[in-house]
């Protein structure tokens, strides 16, 4: 006699299934026992790996996203810069990173401003504009505007 794997009632040692709570007794069994619970949470990782890893990066795709400056102008005492970006890829980028960086006449750098743009997105294979209007910036003869991150998931 032996022990059930499940519930501990004594069978008989050739069961392959225990005759109380009928459980089966084989080693692949007891594998699958222990796999089981653990499957619709696998399932579910797999599932949501895009939402959390899109695995699209944007280094792979800088080259197919560019930006050109259409509008500067003067509001309420600050600089206010709106690019255009032009979006040749087949995703959904968001959450912009950029770096705005000022030079003088001579091409020295004067000033750089980081900024982040959670609510901004642009669609695939098209264009969407985005307005800067960085704090305390030095005002200078060029600017140049670079997207340094964006995001982008599988869903």
């Amino acid at each position: 006699m032996k022990k059930c794997t499940s519930c501990s009632s004594e069978i008989d040692d050739q069961a392959k299934k225990c005759q109380h709570c009928t459980a089966d007794q084989g080693k692949k069994y007891r594998l699958v026992g222990v796999i089981a619970p653990f499957l619709p949470m696998l399932i579910m990782l797999w599932i949501f790996r895009g939402i959390f890893w899109g695995g699209v990066e944007f280094v792979d795709h800088q080259e197919s996203i560019s930006s050109e400056l259409t509008s500067q102008r003067e509001n309420d005492g600050k600089q206010v810069f709106i690019y255009q970006i032009n979006n040749q890829t087949k995703y959904k980028w968001e959450d912009l990173v950029y770096t705005l960086k000022v030079y003088d006449d001579k091409d020295e750098l004067l000033d750089v401003y980081n900024g982040k743009e959670y609510s901004w997105a642009v669609q695939p294979n098209s264009t969407g504009l985005i307005s800067i209007k960085p704090s305390d910036l030095a005002v200078g003869a060029r600017y140049e505007f670079e997207i340094t991150d964006l995001r982008t998931s599988l869903y």
